[in-house]
């Protein structure tokens, strides 16, 4: 699993489009074009987000030693 405890709970807020670091994300689109930030900023989709790293980048950019710990033992155990 690659989501930290406190991320999956922030899975049930709703409302990420004031809280979302969409500027620290890339995306790879269909057409196979890299698109920096989230492509669905300041859109109707936005208000609704499923993208469970949001939360992630979220956290870790507010500074959770909880989550930089749990989601830095999983990245390290997938080098292995």
């Amino acid at each position: 699993m690659l989501n930290s405890k406190r991320g999956l709970e922030l899975l049930a807020e709703e409302d990420w489009s004031k809280k979302c670091p969409y500027h620290v994300t890339v995306f790879i689109i269909p057409d196979g074009s890299h698109h920096n930030g989230c492509p669905m900023h300041d859109t109707p989709s936005c208000k609704n987000c499923g993208f469970a790293a949001v939360r992630e980048y979220h956290l870790i950019k507010r500074g959770s030693i909880s989550t930089i710990r749990e989601m830095s033992s999983m990245f390290a155990m997938s080098k292995k």
